[in-house]
């Protein structure tokens, strides 16, 4: 589940910063890796398996924006 949420954040991240990025413009990616490795921060912390996976789905959605 964490591998599928990880594919579903990133897949649902595209569609909603692609657009965004493409009408104001690309800026450094400096903020959105902030989030990317505050949720590995938070996936090396996490104590159940259910804040896991919401981590994962977190760093997804830093991680696609980072490679536009």
């Amino acid at each position: 589940m964490s591998i599928s949420s990880y594919f579903i954040g990133l897949g649902a991240g595209q569609l909603f910063y692609g657009p965004m990025l493409d009408r104001f413009g690309r800026k450094p990616a400096v903020h959105r890796l902030l989030l990317f490795i505050g949720a590995l921060i938070g996936c090396l912390t996490s104590k159940t398996v259910e804040v896991l996976i919401a981590f994962r789905l977190l760093q997804a959605l830093g991680g696609c924006v980072a490679n536009r």
